[in-house]
């Protein structure tokens, strides 16, 4: 019953998370029901999953809390959403996938906007949503690890 509830709890995960990044594209904003149910879904995902301890938990939310306390020192150039997404997927993943998380989406935010900026279509000031590249490098991760 274990592998089947864990995996379960990433799938709901990233449905959810593929609303998120549905929601960031067109708003620009992720409504702050959203960041509940994504928390509840990672904080109770972590309790029912086995071999998850606290430590794992705030370990794995390290990560999302560095680019939380980024946002601050930018003035919101990386958005709080950002970080809290990324600190909820720390809390069911761990350390280890969150930093793979987020260099992954690092990494397609950083190929997207030199092609957008190749193409002329933006500026250098243009702010693109980054939870869409955070959801894809997660299920891309869970593809691949299941």
């Amino acid at each position: 019953m274990g592998v089947k509830v864990e995996m379960g709890v990433h799938i709901l995960l990233a449905a959810v998370m593929i609303i998120c990044a549905a929601v960031d594209i067109k708003k620009k904003e992720i409504p702050i029901w959203v960041f509940l149910l994504l928390g509840a879904i990672a904080l109770i995902g972590s309790m029912v999953c086995e071999g998850h301890k606290w430590y794992h938990v705030a370990a794995g939310s390290a990560p999302g809390i560095i680019l939380l306390l980024l946002a601050k020192i930018t003035e919101q150039s990386i958005g709080y959403g950002d970080g809290i997404v990324l600190a909820e997927i720390g809390c069911l993943t761990g350390a280890g996938n969150s930093v793979i998380v987020l260099a992954g989406a690092l990494a397609l935010a950083g190929v997207f906007s030199l092609g957008m900026l190749v193409i002329k279509k933006v500026d250098k000031r243009y702010k693109i949503p980054f939870i869409p590249f955070l959801t894809a490098v997660y299920v891309v991760m869970l593809c691949v690890q299941n």
